[in-house]
């Protein structure tokens, strides 16, 4: 039994996240045949992240074996004309090994992921041939070991698997877009937010947290109209009747104003090598997954109030 051409895919028929990993199952036919395939999904890491079977088939199989004489089992492996089975493993997969698959990814340094299939092949065999008639076994069930590995590239785990697998999936917010009796550069302005936004959610599904910080900062940089620039003060002028009205008092409106000042200082740290003054060149924080879901989150929740104090 010799295993070629494995792959893997996401199973889209399933409810729970699942992968298929598929291999073509090479065995000569006329002396042995395989009885079942099962094994482990295993992660760059050595750990175990599902155990997969075959639970599906494209089309029915019928093998059979036959005694052979010498001359004909001789003549088989002379032409090793292999005959290949196409076979399906499912590997249902938990949160936690969801998780696990993306931490390994994450340390690539280009964000691929690599997997191992530890199959256990159990095949049958007929150890005599026709002429031998002595009172042994001539049939003989094989349980053998065979490795295999798979790995899939960044745009394709994006683009084929993220998604699919749940992976930066967030939690649906129904954003309150601006009514029409708001001035246009309110809405020229949200639209520019909601856009860097969905920059965010693209650069978070990617795993690229240094990028997802960028557009971060950008959001931050346009919503902070509480700054008292010139070029804002009709923007703060609107939002202060807005939110008046709703009878935010004048500190509660600075606070908000003030704490959005915060975000985009802190956004920026990890864009800007030099501090604020421009003199003392500083060292970066390296951006994480947690860093990364957080601005967001953040922005998504300011993105919202600014709709609905416009509305």
């Amino acid at each position: 039994m010799r295993v070629n051409n494995p792959k893997i895919k996401v199973d889209d028929l399933s409810i729970n996240p699942t992968l298929i990993c598929s291999i073509d199952l090479e065995f000569d036919y006329s002396l042995e045949i395989p009885i079942s395939v099962t094994g482990k999904l295993i992660g760059s890491n050595n750990r175990v992240l599902a155990l997969i079977s075959e639970h599906q088939i494209n089309s029915d199989y019928d093998y059979g074996l036959r005694l052979l004489s010498k001359d004909e089992k001789e003549q088989s492996r002379k032409e090793n004309r292999p005959h290949r089975r196409f076979v399906q493993l499912s590997a249902q997969l938990t949160q936690i090994a969801i998780e696990s698959i993306e931490n390994q990814r994450d340390k690539t340094s280009d964000k691929s992921i690599n997997f191992s299939l530890d199959l256990v092949i159990k095949s049958m065999s007929l150890t005599k041939d026709i002429s031998d008639n002595r009172f042994e076994d001539f049939i003989k069930i094989k349980i053998a070991r065979e490795y295999s590995n798979v790995s899939i590239e960044q745009s394709e785990w994006i683009n084929k698997f993220s998604e699919k697998l749940g992976i930066g999936k967030f939690m649906l917010v129904e954003l309150k877009v601006p009514n029409s009796e708001v001035p246009d550069f309110w809405n020229k302005l949200f639209e520019l937010l909601r856009k860097n936004v969905t920059d965010m959610e693209l650069s978070i599904r990617s795993g690229d947290w240094q990028k997802t910080m960028l557009f971060a900062r950008k959001f931050f940089e346009n919503i902070k109209i509480g700054d008292k620039k010139k070029g804002h003060k009709e923007f703060r002028e609107e939002l202060n009747k807005k939110m008046t009205e709703l009878q935010h008092s004048e500190k509660g409106i600075q606070n908000l104003y003030d704490g959005i000042w915060q975000f985009f200082e802190f956004t920026s740290k990890f864009i800007h090598d030099k501090d604020t003054d421009g003199n003392n060149y500083e060292v970066l924080p390296i951006p994480s997954k947690e860093d990364a879901y957080f601005v967001y989150a953040l922005s998504v929740g300011l993105l919202g109030l600014l709709g609905k104090n416009l509305e």
